[in-house]
């Protein structure tokens, strides 16, 4: 038996930043690597989970001023019960983190090199595992229409919600 809970928080389009996971031990199995399965799907423990998003961050060039942020994912549930999380959860959370900063810096630009240093970035979504597997299919075309699409016209006010609501 399984039980998922998404975080999705509201903006202007619909933010999937982490799907955190938990499972009874019926259908549960150890793998090898230390991960573990519940219907073929691997799962992390916090500290995998951890681990998978330093590694998976350090791919990614944060906006300057801007430094990768102190990610926690949190070991048990409120009901003592130990929380697991599905593998690529936390390349989906990097690569929004990572957004995020260019996002800030954008909508935050003191000057118009800050700007057109960010702009590509922020508009280089498309791109990134948290737009390709952390939006739901349907979501996409609405991150699109209220972000993205206005931020290619010069309008950041789709940026700016995003970011005051979603990024930390």
């Amino acid at each position: 038996m399984k039980k998922t809970t998404r975080l999705v928080v509201l903006a202007s389009a619909t933010i999937l930043t982490a799907s955190l996971v938990w499972v009874t031990s019926a259908g549960r199995s150890g793998a090898n690597d230390g991960q573990e399965t519940l219907d073929g799907i691997a799962y992390l423990t916090a500290q995998q989970t951890m681990a998978e998003y330093e590694q998976e961050a350090t791919k990614w060039t944060f906006a300057p001023m801007r430094p990768q942020p102190k990610k926690t994912y949190a070991d048990t549930l409120s009901d003592g019960k130990q929380a697991m999380y599905q593998k690529g959860t936390a390349r989906i959370d990097a690569s929004f983190d990572w957004w995020c900063s260019w996002a800030r810096m954008l909508v935050e630009a003191q000057t118009p090199a800050d700007h057109d240093t960010a702009l590509p970035h922020v508009l280089s979504v498309h791109q990134t595992p948290f737009y390709a597997e952390g939006l739901v299919p349907q979501d996409r075309p609405v991150f699109d229409h209220d972000v993205v699409t206005p931020a290619q016209a010069g309008d950041y006010s789709g940026v700016k919600a995003t970011v005051t609501q979603n990024c930390a």
